[in-house]
């Protein structure tokens, strides 16, 4: 075979699987950008999912507010439900947050548990004034059921009530859920909007915050000393209402103090 043969043989062989070639690259083009346009349609989806969400943030009824947390975190969005759970210091992501500490990457379940500690500290101060330590007392709970859905129904209202008012401290939201523990969500809820009339919220400010703290405080002191309760007044200033205004008047917002 001349090296003429050999040129045309070597050029009829690439004409045959040129076709083949091209066909494969076009194909594997397609293919990349189909997977491109893919994934994008998938993250529109998934904002768009996520804005759908964004009113049950804010819902009454905490159940809702425990979905919405939930489906961030089945759409990937971890890190974000737990930030929006401990911003807001939202009970009903408790259950989100007990189980992204027990399961996934170790970077979510430190962020997890850290979220449980900032949820925590606003129920060992009313623990302690309730049970006198602070993890409570399970026991008498588990006797008295109604008491224990009273409580759990306060500490709800003190996580909507702060969250309406702009309090974003624990100590804040401390003293809102220990007023309900003690005297019920009705009478705390009017303390509230006495106390918002000469005290408008919202509460953006720390030294905005501190002033109703103290004017709540001051309203709940003169409440205690009327009804029922009046004849532990004396009590009830000294180891309460005494102690709340001095965590609030020393500015321990994180409650470091509290043991």
């Amino acid at each position: 075979m001349t090296n003429e043969q050999k040129k045309k043989d070597v050029w009829d062989k690439m004409a045959s699987v040129t076709p083949l070639l091209l066909g494969i690259l076009v194909t594997g083009i397609g293919a990349l950008f189909t997977h491109v346009y893919n994934f994008q349609q998938l993250q529109l989806n998934q904002i768009a999912a996520l804005n759908n969400l964004r009113p049950l943030l804010t819902a009454e009824n905490p159940q809702d507010r425990e979905f919405a947390y939930s489906s961030f975190v089945a759409l990937g969005y971890e890190g974000l439900a737990i930030r929006l759970i401990e911003i807001q210091r939202d009970q009903t992501g408790r259950s989100v947050l007990v189980q992204l500490k027990n399961a996934g990457p170790a970077e979510t379940r430190e962020k997890a548990a850290a979220a449980l500690e900032v949820l925590d500290e606003a129920q060992k101060l009313v623990n302690i004034f309730e049970f006198g330590k602070p993890e409570g007392n399970e026991a008498s709970d588990q006797q008295d059921p109604s008491l224990a859905a009273a409580f759990e129904k306060g500490k709800a209202w003190a996580q909507d009530a702060a969250r309406e008012l702009g309090i974003s401290s624990k100590l804040g939201i401390a003293i809102l859920f220990d007023t309900a523990a003690h005297i019920g969500v009705r009478r705390a809820q009017k303390l509230k909007e006495m106390t918002s009339k000469s005290m408008p919220p919202p509460l953006d400010t720390q030294d905005k915050e501190k002033a109703w703290l103290t004017e709540y405080l001051n309203q709940r002191n003169e409440a205690m000393k009327k009804g029922p309760a009046a004849a532990f007044y004396p009590a009830i200033k000294k180891h309460r209402i005494d102690k709340l205004r001095n965590l609030v008047e020393a500015g321990d917002w994180d409650l470091n103090t509290i043991e």
